[in-house]
């Protein structure tokens, strides 16, 4: 296929190759998978349900128009994601998660 598509998936893997749209395509729908998680812990809190939205919505309207490809508009959304998507904010949870309680057994 040569020419550019208007599809950024199909143009991505008329660029750099099956294996990347496929890389691409599984770090989105993980990231997407994440954010919706993440909402549903924090009962829809506004950041993460905020960026959830904003990436489902890039992420449907790839298939129209390319726009992963424009950096002012894929950094701030990816980098507000990865945010959205960091580490807990309840530090106790995270320690317990972190290091759990040996069995019973070992005490």
């Amino acid at each position: 296929v040569s020419g550019a598509s208007e599809n950024f998936y199909l143009d991505l893997g008329n660029e750099t190759g099956v294996q990347s749209l496929v890389l691409f395509a599984v770090v989105t729908v993980l990231a997407a998978a994440a954010l919706q998680r993440r909402t549903r812990e924090n009962g829809s809190h506004a950041l993460e349900a905020a960026f959830r939205g904003a990436f489902i919505a890039l992420s449907l309207a790839a298939l129209l128009h390319p726009v992963w490809f424009d950096q002012i508009l894929a950094w701030p959304i990816w980098l507000g994601a990865g945010i959205a998507v960091g580490p807990p904010r309840d530090p106790s949870a995270a320690r317990t998660a972190r290091y759990p309680d040996p069995p019973a057994t070992l005490r």
